[in-house]
């Protein structure tokens, strides 16, 4: 038996979309009703689900969400063979991040140097 979750979260377009998970077996599926999310491409709206749950921005989108129901998709999302990968591509954006970071501090110092 499959165990579904549903949530709206408010995207760009005037209404929310629908983001679903399926889970059975250790396999976790997601959609989403956004246009990147109906071509089975990159998501943030679901990445906003696996990453974020339970953070007080992570509400701030999301509209009538049971916090019964994400405590529920965080312990399958770690048991299931999406954990690891998007493990992965958390450490990497946040690597990413500190990356740009630090080439801004890097730029403006260069700057700094030929103005001197």
């Amino acid at each position: 038996m499959i165990q579904t979750f549903k949530f709206l979260i408010q995207g760009s377009a005037q209404e929310p979309y629908e983001v679903s998970f399926g889970y059975k077996e250790g396999n976790l599926t997601a959609t989403c009703s956004c246009p990147a999310g109906s071509f089975g491409t990159f998501c943030k709206h679901r990445m906003k689900v696996m990453a974020e749950p339970l953070s007080s921005k992570f509400f701030q989108d999301f509209k009538n969400v049971e916090i019964e129901n994400l405590s529920e998709l965080r312990k399958l999302l770690e048991a299931s063979d999406v954990w690891e990968p998007i493990n992965a591509f958390l450490k990497a954006d946040k690597a990413l991040e500190q990356a740009k970071a630090d080439r801004k501090k890097a730029q403006k110092a260069f700057e700094k140097s030929l103005n001197n």
